[in-house]
């Protein structure tokens, strides 16, 4: 692709009839407007594929829509979604679909005012080659856009491979110390233990086993409490599928009353039947965070059971929430 793409805009009347108003063209780095009179409109419409729509629906929300042509699939979704989103653009509806032997991205967003068309447009303009598209859609009303300067200073930072996961390390609640309501805080032992399982998952790499945890026998018997009781309400409620499998972690994960099982046997089964990798962690992470890994498909688990004084509740993950 170029860096020249045009962008069009319709009007709609209460009868619904098409009329277009003008066609906004980008020729180096200046923009001209274009006057397009009604009998060019079809014409006009049909032959200056590359452009936007902005539009108010009838409960006058103000919307755009783009539809991008990809040429690398992920990492141009990626830099369309990364440059909305430190932008603060509500993406609202967005779909991937085949046109002649080509991607093209589709993404739908709402703004509070007509004033966030001017800087959706400077938005595209950084999308150095990224063909745009004209959508088929006919909308309603229109505002001529004026420019916006973007500082990409304030990009979010996000994971681009999978060993970027290995900066995942903040995490909520727990994590290195404990909150006050947590049954385990007066617990020094505990405390201790945590602080252990704590590095475990901080000096974790990706490509690393994940070292194998020797488990105390107050944390076995905390363990053999949830799993006996969870065991006899899974025949009941829990679906086909996840009995079918659960008979194949009994075998091969070691998933017993009397054993906990390591993250590493789950993980070396779990690739090989799904793709999925298991890593360390040391508490409950950000959404965020947790489903930029999921993209890489990899589910981060934590190492450590809750407490033994109250063996059915906990107020943050365990191993017992995310492997049992």
């Amino acid at each position: 692709g170029n860096n020249n793409f045009s962008i069009s805009f319709t009007r709609m009347n209460a009868t619904g009839k098409q009329l277009i108003a003008f066609w906004l063209h980008k020729k180096g780095e200046k923009w001209m407007v274009k006057s397009l009179d009604k009998s060019d409109s079809e014409e006009n419409f049909n032959h200056h594929k590359c452009g936007l729509y902005h539009y108010i629906t009838p409960k006058n929300v103000f919307k755009s829509i783009i539809i991008i042509r990809l040429k690398n699939v992920g990492q141009e979704i990626s830099k369309v979604l990364h440059l909305l989103q430190i932008r603060n653009k509500k993406v609202v509806h967005m779909e991937t679909r085949v046109v002649d032997n080509a991607f093209q991205f589709y993404v739908e967003i709402e703004s509070s005012s007509s004033k966030d068309w001017s800087e959706i447009r400077n938005i595209l303009e950084t999308l150095n080659g990224i063909e745009i598209e004209a959508a088929e859609e006919k909308h309603e009303d229109f505002e001529a856009p004026v420019e916006v300067n973007i500082d990409l200073e304030e990009a979010t930072w996000f994971p681009r491979s999978i060993n970027d996961i290995d900066h995942f390390q903040k995490v909520y609640m727990a994590g290195t110390g404990l909150d006050a309501d947590h049954p385990g805080f007066r617990d020094a032992v505990y405390r201790k233990r945590r602080r252990m399982f704590s590095e475990v998952a901080i000096f974790h790499r990706h490509g690393m086993r994940i070292p194998c945890i020797k488990y105390t026998e107050e944390e076995k018997n905390t363990w053999k409490t949830i799993f006996n009781e969870l065991t006899k309400l899974h025949e009941e409620h829990a679906s086909e599928e996840y009995n079918e499998n659960w008979k194949e972690l009994v075998k091969y994960c070691g998933y017993r009353e009397d054993n906990i099982p390591q993250l590493e046997d789950i993980n070396s089964y779990l690739k090989k039947k799904t793709g999925f990798q298991i890593r360390p962690v040391a508490g409950y992470l950000s959404p965020r965070d947790f489903l930029a890994a999921l993209a890489f498909r990899v589910f981060h688990c934590t190492q450590y059971i809750r407490h033994g004084s109250d063996p059915f509740y906990t107020p943050e993950p365990d191993c017992c929430h995310e492997i049992l």
